[in-house]
C-alpha cells in the first residue's frame, strides 16, 4: 500500500525545514487519536516534520498514550512537553489545520488513517486477550457504538433509536443464521438500556469495562480515576474499538470522536448509518 506521506498532495509552496507540534490534552481517547491523525496529515501536506508529546493524556504523565497505542510512522519524532519555534497543530489550531487539509478527499484520508492510526504489535496482542477472554468471534455482522453526548451537551438518542436501525440493517443484511451484534456504549447506563430492548434473537456481545464505579469513557471522567484503573479503561476502549473496525455494518453518530475514528478506519463496512449529522467532519 501506498506510503501515508504520500497520500495526500504536498503543496507546492511548503517550506521542507518546518517543523509543527502537537500535544495530547484532557479530550477523550477517541478524540486524541483524530486530532493526532489530523495533525500528522496537516504536517505531511504542508511538507513538515512533526514533533508529538503524548504524556499529557487522560491516562497521566507517565504514559505515552498515541506511542503506545499505533506503529511508528514516518515524519514523527516524539519529545517532551511543547516545544518552542515549532507551529502548533493541537485541536485549538484548528483553522490552521483545516487550511492545511483543504481539498483532500475524504478517500484519501481514510487511506492515510489505516497508515497513520496502525495498531501496533502490543495492542493487537492485549486487544486478542481481552476478545478472547469477552468470547468475541472473528466475525461481527453488525456494530454499534452508543454515544452519550453529555459532555458535548448534545441531544440524548435513546436505546430505541439504535434499535430501529439495527433492525432495519439487519433486515436486509446477507447473513446466514443468527446475527451477531457487538456493542459499544460510552456509559455503563447507556449499554444496559440497549441491552434490555435488544431482540432476543440477536447474538448480543460487549466488553463492558470491569472498572470499579465506573461512569464513563469521557475525558474528565477517566482521568479522575486511580492511575491502574486509568490503564484498564483504556485497555478495553481499544479492544472495543478493534472490535468494531471490523464490523460489516455500522450504526454511529458523526458527532461523536469514536464514531469519526471508526469511519475513518473501518474498511470492511458494507453500510455505515448515523443517528444524527450525516456528514464526516474535521474537528
Amino acid at each position: 500500500m501506498t506510503s501515508w506521506i504520500r497520500v495526500p498532495h504536498v503543496r507546492k509552496t511548503a517550506d521542507p525545514t518546518k517543523t509543527f507540534f502537537f500535544g495530547c490534552d484532557g479530550d477523550s481517547l477517541a478524540q486524541q487519536f483524530n486530532s493526532y491523525f489530523f495533525a500528522a496529515v496537516a504536517a505531511s501536506r504542508a511538507a513538515g516534520r512533526l514533533l508529538i508529546s503524548d504524556s499529557g493524556s487522560v491516562l497521566g504523565p507517565r504514559t505515552a498514550l498515541l506511542r503506545q497505542t499505533f506503529q511508528d510512522v514516518s515524519g514523527v519524532d516524539w519529545v517532551d512537553g511543547a516545544q518552542l519555534r515549532t507551529t502548533s497543530l493541537s485541536r485549538t489550531q484548528l483553522p490552521r489545520i483545516l487550511n492545511l487539509l483543504n481539498g483532500i478527499s475524504q478517500e484519501d484520508l481514510r487511506a492515510a488513517a489505516r497508515q497513520i492510526l496502525k495498531f501496533n504489535s502490543a495492542t493487537l496482542r492485549r486487544n486478542s486477550e481481552l476478545e478472547s477472554a469477552s468470547g468475541i468471534p472473528e466475525e461481527i455482522h453488525l456494530g454499534i457504538h452508543i454515544r452519550s453526548g453529555a459532555a458535548e451537551g448534545l441531544r440524548h438518542i435513546p436505546a430505541s433509536a439504535y434499535i430501529d436501525a439495527a433492525r432495519s440493517i439487519l433486515s436486509t443484511a446477507d447473513i446466514s443464521g443468527t446475527p451477531t451484534v457487538f456493542v459499544m456504549a460510552d456509559t455503563p447506563e447507556d449499554l444496559l438500556q440497549f441491552q434490555r430492548a435488544a431482540d432476543p434473537k440477536w447474538n448480543l456481545l460487549s466488553m463492558p469495562c470491569m472498572v470499579p464505579k465506573f461512569a464513563s469513557y469521557s475525558g474528565p471522567t477517566i482521568a479522575a480515576l486511580p492511575a491502574r484503573d486509568r490503564t484498564r479503561v483504556y485497555e478495553t476502549y481499544v479492544a472495543n474499538l478493534g472490535v468494531l473496525l471490523r464490523a460489516d455494518h455500522l450504526i454511529l453518530c458523526m458527532s461523536s470522536p469514536v464514531g469519526r475514528f471508526l469511519y475513518l478506519l473501518n474498511s470492511r463496512m458494507k453500510s455505515l448509518r448515523s443517528l444524527d449529522i450525516q456528514a464526516f467532519q474535521i474537528q
